[in-house]
């Protein structure tokens, strides 16, 4: 069974011997919590965390830029473990795509036996390369319908435009988050086609609502 499929089943995903990633339904998104004051209760915290867990350095293109970085120059594989120490990502936001899996006691060391290249190991000797992290990275977006932002600009001029832009919407008052999966669950079972209603759409998986929503 291929990758999509077992998402569309609502399978764990057995990355690797000691990596498994499972699958949330939406009620449990619903009733995301963690130890993190960070992460607020319910699916504002639970996107917060996937929005850093597949974050890219274009989504932070402004911030790099301010610490004198140009995100084109950011390694994502470095970046990804960056942002789990820096949002204090441990297992009690993850817990419910990543069990007991902490990526904030990984740490970085160059492999002598392969061509030193970087990879990441905790004290359990789960070992993530760059490969491993790509691959994990993608089934976490195709579970949540996430496309990453690999923006690139034709020109220094068309990219300090973009950059003056972002900096000024930063500035803007920020408006209360609205919900994620509300409209979409109001929308699927006001359609005649969608066979549940919203007690058992709360026991669906995540990916499965994501693709009735696209059909």
């Amino acid at each position: 069974m291929g990758i999509k499929q077992e998402l569309f089943f609502g399978n764990n995903i057995h990355v690797n011997d000691k990596i498994t990633i499972s699958q949330p339904t939406v009620g449990q998104i619903l009733d995301f919590h963690s130890d993190n004051e960070e992460f607020q209760d319910g699916e504002g915290g639970y996107y917060k965390m996937i929005s850093i867990v597949t974050a890219t350095p274009a989504d932070y293109d402004v911030q790099l830029d301010d610490a004198g970085v140009r995100y084109e120059d950011v390694d994502p594989f470095d970046f990804f473990f960056g942002l789990m120490r820096m949002f204090h990502v441990d297992s009690s936001v993850t817990e419910l795509l990543f069990g007991d899996l902490d990526f904030t006691r990984f740490e970085r060391y160059e492999d002598v036996e392969h061509n030193n290249n970087i990879v990441y190991m905790n004290s359990d000797g789960v070992r993530i390369d760059k490969a491993l992290y790509m691959h994990i990275v993608t089934i976490i977006r195709e579970m949540h319908n996430v496309t990453p932002n690999q923006a690139k600009w034709e020109n220094e001029a068309s990219r300090q435009i973009h950059m003056d832009y972002e900096r000024k919407r930063a500035r803007r008052k920020h408006h209360k988050e609205k919900s994620v999966l509300l409209p979409i669950i109001s929308a699927l079972v006001n359609d005649p086609g969608f066979k549940y209603n919203r007690e058992e759409t709360l026991k669906l998986n995540i990916y499965f609502v994501y693709d009735c929503l696209k059909q």
